[in-house]
């Protein structure tokens, strides 16, 4: 452990303070959770994984444009997407693909984001438009 943070954390160990660090994240998590409500976060979780299905591969940028078209009020903390994110992680819809892009979004400054890639991606629907043959 570096002397800089065994100065900062006096006798905690490094496994320790990670803990600590985890625990404080779903402390935060949790608290901006409750704060923009269990209705904005089942319908933000719900847009993630109707993107999920619909594309292979798609960042937070592409999730937010998505919230907007389907009339999602903004979260009384812009935090609150990351517990939703995070859910999707958990639950095996979606898993960070180590890429990462800049952002669009003017309020992140170009700051890079992660890109996901779904995991219950169903491929493009098959409509009698679609100009694909049918058999028999």
């Amino acid at each position: 452990m570096s002397d800089d943070l065994q100065n900062v954390l006096p006798g905690m160990q490094r496994s320790e303070a990670k803990m600590s660090g985890i625990a404080e994240r779903d402390l935060g998590m949790a608290r901006v959770a409750v704060s923009a409500g269990d209705e904005w976060v089942s319908r933000a979780y719900r847009i993630v994984e109707h993107l999920a299905r619909l594309h292979t591969e798609f960042t937070a940028d592409h999730v937010h444009r998505a919230a907007s078209v389907f009339g999602l009020p903004s979260a009384p903390d812009p935090r609150a997407w990351g517990p939703v994110m995070m859910r999707a992680r958990k639950t095996g819809i979606i898993f960070k693909t180590g890429k990462y892009v800049h952002s669009t979004r003017p309020e992140c400054h170009r700051r890079p984001i992660p890109v996901y890639m779904s995991m219950i991606y169903r491929g493009p629907f098959n409509t009698p438009d679609s100009g694909e043959e049918k058999n028999g």
